[in-house]
């Protein structure tokens, strides 16, 4: 095998599939640490395969910007992912680098040399097996074409509301669903939830039915890094059957192409729908920003010891309608109580209090994009029931919206319209 390529290149081509070789897969699994080059006339295909997920990439002077790739012979080497992309980055980016394998004494290797000086080479070990990884599967139940801007878009906004107890295993999933000019992405972890929507002629390439498909977490943050360094404008996700398996998903376009294995097919998830579109008496709206310091008032009196047991830090929300203003309240060994004006309000009380996750009160602002206003939803029934969670709708205007489903905004970059909205479940008072 003998090739030469610009290292700058090289490097860009390779920094994700080296990911995949190192990060978030099965740590005692006998392919992580790999990667696989396949060398071949007009480009080089990358592979990695950690036991949780493989890449497929395409190398050549289409898929990168100024490459300078030649094949003088064809042939495929696996080596140690993080040896390789240290010795690349080991040589001057706007070098041309040969990269050719050779067998010693002590066994296959691979040399790096820069092209226009022999004397400057670097070489790396092979391994004697290649990667045996999983193929993907031909029986295939879902698939959509989706505008990979508004995928990570997607995934950004609600990622930081994903599960993490290890009893909630269906926590540990996100969701996609959607149909035709309409998707949602949704995650939760039982008591805190987030859920973006996005609406518009061009989200999908072609007519979709309607559809849902679970990712997990563990390789979302991976192939979310995969994906924003690539300039493909469309991926194709698709579910392939479970039975008789394997059930996978695979993410792909015309650089590279994603395999996710290892999920369990049989994990239902909420209708978040009973809580989004549900009635509350007891509307309100607040400034975002009047958010951010109140919220970390009341974060800050949780201590190390509450943190330490994991127990659930309670802040109370003291809303006072005749008034205009909501008086946040936490108290351990230390004590924080804060006010925020309300803008406008429509509630058949004249005054309601909550209690919630002081954390949870402290993501209103953190997760805000700009300096508008929150609309703030509450159900109290007349027997004091309290059970449904609160909900935090983001691009409201300054005076309440009776229909909060029609709470959207106009992102221009996107062109779209786009909803973001939290709940929360309630802690008794």
């Amino acid at each position: 095998m003998k090739c030469k390529a610009k290292v700058s290149e090289m490097i860009r081509g390779l920094e994700s599939v080296v990911d995949v070789a190192n990060k978030n897969g099965i740590s005692d699994f006998d392919q992580v640490g790999k990667v696989h080059l396949d060398v071949k006339d007009g480009e080089m295909v990358a592979s990695a395969w950690n036991g949780r997920m493989t890449i497929d990439t395409v190398l050549s002077d289409i898929t990168l910007d100024d490459f300078e790739y030649s094949c003088d012979e064809p042939g495929d080497i696996t080596v140690n992912a993080s040896e390789l992309f240290i010795a690349l980055t080991s040589f001057p980016p706007s070098q041309i680098l040969i990269m050719e394998s050779k067998s010693g004494g002590s066994g296959k290797e691979i040399t790096l040399t820069l092209a226009d000086d022999p004397d400057q080479y670097n070489t790396i070990p092979c391994y004697e097996d290649g990667l045996d990884k999983p193929e993907a599967a031909s029986d295939i139940t879902k698939e959509i074409v989706i505008r990979r801007d508004v995928f990570i878009r997607g995934i950004n906004k609600v990622s930081f509301a994903v599960g993490f107890e290890k009893n909630r295993v269906h926590y540990h999933y996100w969701v996609l669903k959607g149909e035709d000019k309409w998707a949602r992405f949704v995650v939760g972890s039982g008591s805190r939830f987030a859920a973006y929507d996005v609406d518009g002629d061009n989200i999908f390439k072609t007519k979709t039915d309607e559809f849902q498909i679970l990712f997990p977490k563990e390789q979302t943050e991976v192939f979310l890094k995969v994906l924003s360094r690539i300039d493909d404008e469309w991926i194709t996700i698709k579910e392939s059957n479970p039975v008789p398996g394997p059930f996978q998903l695979t993410i792909s376009c015309p650089s590279c192409e994603i395999l996710l294995v290892g999920m369990d097919a049989n994990i239902k998830w909420i209708d978040e729908n009973t809580v989004l579109k549900a009635d509350y008496n007891s509307k309100f709206i607040t400034e975002i920003v009047d958010w951010a310091f109140a919220g970390k008032g009341t974060l800050a009196t949780w201590d190390e010891q509450l943190k330490k047991d994991r127990k659930p830090h309670k802040g109370l929300v003291d809303v006072n309608f005749d008034k205009k203003n909501l008086t946040l309240k936490a108290e351990t060994k230390m004590k924080s109580q804060r006010k925020i004006k309300i803008e406008d309000s429509s509630s058949d009380k004249k005054s309601i209090e909550f209690a919630v996750s002081v954390s949870f009160l402290a993501d209103i602002a953190e997760h805000a994009e700009d300096k508008g206003f929150v609309q703030i939803e509450h159900l109290e029934t007349d027997s004091g029931d309290k059970k449904r969670p609160v909900v935090v709708r983001y691009y409201a205007a300054q005076n309440v919206t009776p229909d909060s489903n029609s709470i959207t905004r106009t992102n221009p970059q996107l062109n779209v319209d786009e909803k973001f909205s939290m709940f929360f479940a309630q802690l008794n008072v």
